[in-house]
């Protein structure tokens, strides 16, 4: 069973769950938040709007909230566990 695609969102990039999947997956290394989104726009190939950009902001504060993601000198990266 898929529980990414298990929602109420229509579209896959509307499911912050799964925008967050994407993202998580695009930290190799840490980068700021600018050079994430055109590389998750780079990768899917969708045009980041203003309604977009929010879905990813709120996919970045959900990883952050559950200990996913870490800020460190104004770069994102992923937390070492």
């Amino acid at each position: 069973m898929d529980i990414y695609k298990i929602n109420k969102f229509q579209a896959k990039y509307e499911n912050p769950i799964y925008v967050g999947k994407l993202l998580h997956g695009l930290l190799n290394k840490p980068m700021i938040i600018d050079s994430l989104f055109q590389k998750f726009e780079k990768t899917t190939g969708e045009v980041i709007s203003w309604e977009y950009e929010q879905i990813l902001l709120l996919s970045l504060c959900f990883m952050y909230s559950i200990g996913m993601i870490e800020n460190v000198d104004n770069k994102i990266r992923r937390c070492e566990k």
